[in-house]
């Protein structure tokens, strides 16, 4: 009897302490942590692209970066990966490890680059059609 009930003390022990790396980050957070990418963007050497991030999609999901400027997918791509050993495109890079560590350290399943003539690419585990029409968290649906 004794061991069962130590068994247990130290199973609820070792559950209580235990805390993921990374606790999945709600919708409330996952829309501050795109109003602080535009905030970076906006302090940073690219501050003339007018890059504004938004979280849309279910639960605020998934971050849409808009550029006022023609991306394309190579500058979507640098953007994304930020500057890697030897990568060409170095001033892409305002946070480190580029969008993609930004959008992973906040919790967001994918991102969505959008530049002024309407070119879009996916990275992740988001789908180009969910900014289509962007239910813009926070914000009415434009």
């Amino acid at each position: 009897m004794k061991r069962t009930i130590l068994v247990m003390v130290v199973t609820l022990v070792s559950l209580a302490c235990h805390r993921p790396t990374t606790p999945p980050a709600d919708a409330a957070s996952r829309m501050l942590a795109a109003e602080t990418l535009t905030e970076i963007f906006a302090h940073s050497r690219l501050d003339r692209w007018n890059i504004q991030a938004f979280a849309i999609s279910e639960r605020c999901s998934v971050l849409l970066v808009h550029v006022d400027g023609v991306l394309g997918d190579d500058g979507a791509e640098a953007f994304y990966y930020g500057a890697k050993g030897g990568d060409t495109h170095p001033r892409y890079e305002v946070t480190p490890g580029g969008v993609r560590q930004f959008a992973i350290k906040h919790g967001f399943r994918g991102v969505i680059f959008e530049d002024v003539v309407q070119h879009r690419m996916a990275f992740a585990n988001a789908k180009v059609e969910e900014a289509e029409k962007p239910a813009i968290c926070g914000m009415p649906t434009r």
